[in-house]
């Protein structure tokens, strides 16, 4: 099944203006943090991440250390969440 154009148009906005700068911001975000709640939401937005940029050789692809090294000190988790919380 082709993707939509929509797609092919909102990945070139992705590519041109957010790229980077959007891969940075949320590392810096993440690094060192502490909360639980914010911690779950960082990972899956690490994960939407991955799901923008899948490309191995592309843009997530470059600064795969760097997420890395700010994700790795919270291996292994264990988290008990309150039930108020959903993402």
């Amino acid at each position: 099944m082709p993707l939509p154009p929509d797609f092919y148009l909102y990945n070139s906005f992705l590519d041109s203006f957010a790229g980077e700068d959007l891969i940075y911001g949320i590392c810096e975000a993440v690094d060192a943090e502490k909360d639980p709640d914010c911690l779950k939401l960082a990972f899956h937005t690490v994960k939407s991440l991955s799901q923008l940029y899948p490309d191995s050789s592309g843009l997530l692809a470059n600064f795969a250390k760097d997420v890395f090294d700010i994700l790795e000190p919270y291996f292994p988790i264990h988290f008990i969440h309150g039930l108020a919380f959903t993402i």
